[in-house]
């Protein structure tokens, strides 16, 4: 096991430990999503923009939130190359598990990724 790859998904708990307004999804929001097939997304995926779609960030993207789950309660989906909604912490106050954060390739989160979080 490496210290760059993540070996099993993560559950909500490990990466959304504590957020604001639950009641009224202050800290959420819908996004589309778009990837080359066969992309999963995990609870924790850091997602970027590219134009007005989300994907997997990669290197260049602006950040667009982290992917807690889809708009029909799954924890993960694959991406097809079609259009998916998923559902993404965008905002806080929240409390993040910064351990399970990950970007393309399933690399861990690098310091650059975690300063995009913070701001």
């Amino acid at each position: 096991m490496t210290s760059t790859t993540i070996v099993s998904a993560p559950r909500l708990g490990d990466v959304l430990q504590n957020e604001y307004g639950t009641q009224v999804g202050y800290a959420r929001e819908k996004a589309v999503a778009n990837d080359t097939a066969g992309v999963v997304y995990n609870i924790g995926a850091i997602m970027g923009k590219n134009g007005s779609k989300v994907r997997l960030f990669q290197a260049g993207d602006t950040f667009a939130g982290i992917f807690i789950g889809t708009a029909d309660n799954k924890d993960y989906a694959v991406a097809t190359g079609s259009d998916k909604n998923v559902v993404l912490l965008t905002r806080g106050p929240a409390a993040v598990g910064d351990g399970w954060l990950y970007i393309e390739g399933n690399a861990l989160a690098t310091a650059t990724e975690h300063a995009l979080l913070v701001a």
